[in-house]
């Protein structure tokens, strides 16, 4: 219920931490020996993206942004996981904002009345 601004600019990929989790359990589940280090395919989007998914979950929302991109790549090379353990758990960004909102919405202390 707050106006909010997003700092930054630019495009970059966003990861749903239930995902990343999931990817965690599946990687100490699996029979792969050794250790390895992997990329999370998070979903690839601008910030103007990400701000419309917003305002789609949360209508009215006064959100806005500004600045400079931020200081890495936009997508990173995310096909090893899959190949060596799994199938990555993959939110779709829509889902992941939806989740996220009604998450904090549950959390959300209620509103206290004059």
């Amino acid at each position: 219920g707050e106006p909010a601004t997003i700092g930054f600019s630019g495009t970059a990929q966003y990861d749903f931490a239930p995902d990343v989790a999931r990817a965690f359990l599946m990687a100490a589940a699996s029979s792969r020996g050794g250790a390895a280090v992997y990329n999370a395919p998070g979903a690839v989007a601008s910030v103007a993206e990400v701000v419309e998914t917003i305002r789609a979950a949360v209508p009215g929302a006064e959100l806005d942004w500004g600045g400079d991109p931020l200081p890495f790549p936009p997508e990173l090379e995310a096909v090893g996981f899959d190949r060596d353990v799994g199938p990555f758990p993959r939110t779709s960004l829509a889902d992941g904002v939806a989740a996220t909102v009604a998450h904090f919405r549950a959390a959300a202390p209620p509103p206290r009345l004059a």
